[in-house]
């Protein structure tokens, strides 16, 4: 919402909204952002059934929406989703297996799924500081928090998830803290200790274990070197 007040950024053809702004005026400042200097864009925002009211209020400030049919919507996803086209409801199917694969890649990292609970923290508190024009169609209490836990790839029940309050870990992963370097050199840190094992900690140890430690030291050296490279290529 700062940067949509003050902002002109070139070449803006689609703003997309997936939560409404807890100011109106604030709507038409983000759609501002495309159609400038005499050119066309287009925006669209996701609504939900308890929020409709919400087409109505933007009306007044001549601003009218046309709706989409989410049924259409997962019917054309649906030709980019195989396994759906085995079912005779596919556009059902396809919404399915979208959420089955949003849930395991939202799984399959512990970050991402912090991330995730927290994101779903924030939208709930976010959702609750809506202006008095429109707290009355943003009604925290119309919420269904099981489905809303849902659209952050979440399984579980929010009041069954553990959320730690204290970590910002979106921040650090847009810092890069959870890069794969950055995972290397903290493994690598923390293996560094067997450097200063003491000398009968070593005699006691077999040749072969020595040797095993020593390759574990050298490929994780390596895969951090070479994280490093592709790092400073990359950038």
């Amino acid at each position: 919402d700062v940067a949509a007040t003050g902002l002109d950024i070139q070449s803006i053809d689609w703003i997309i909204q997936y939560d409404p702004p807890c100011e109106t005026i604030d709507y038409i400042h983000r759609i501002g952002r495309t159609a400038r200097k005499g050119l066309t864009g287009s925006s669209i925002i996701f609504l939900l059934p308890s929020e409709i009211n919400y087409i109505s209020l933007l009306s007044t400030y001549s601003i009218y929406l046309k709706a989409y049919s989410l049924s259409n919507l997962f019917l054309q996803l649906s030709d980019y989703i195989a396994a759906s086209k085995k079912f005779k409801n596919n556009d059902e199917m396809a919404s399915i297996i979208l959420q089955r694969k949003l849930e395991n890649t939202v799984y399959s990292n512990k970050y991402l799924l912090l991330a995730s609970q927290q994101a779903y923290r924030s939208f709930i508190r976010a959702y609750a500081t809506h202006t008095n024009d429109t707290k009355k169609i943003f009604n925290i209490q119309s919420l269904h928090l099981g489905h809303v836990a849902k659209t952050f790839g979440l399984v579980e029940s929010p009041t069954h998830t553990s959320i730690n309050t204290q970590e910002d870990v979106i921040g650090k992963i847009m810092n890069g803290d959870y890069s794969d370097a950055k995972l290397l050199e903290i493994e690598l840190n923390n293996n560094s200790a067997l450097k200063d094992e003491s000398d009968k900690d070593k005699k006691s140890l077999t040749k072969q274990e020595k040797r095993e430690i020593r390759n574990q030291k050298y490929s994780l050296s390596s895969r951090l070197k070479q994280k490093k490279v592709l790092t400073s290529k990359s950038g």
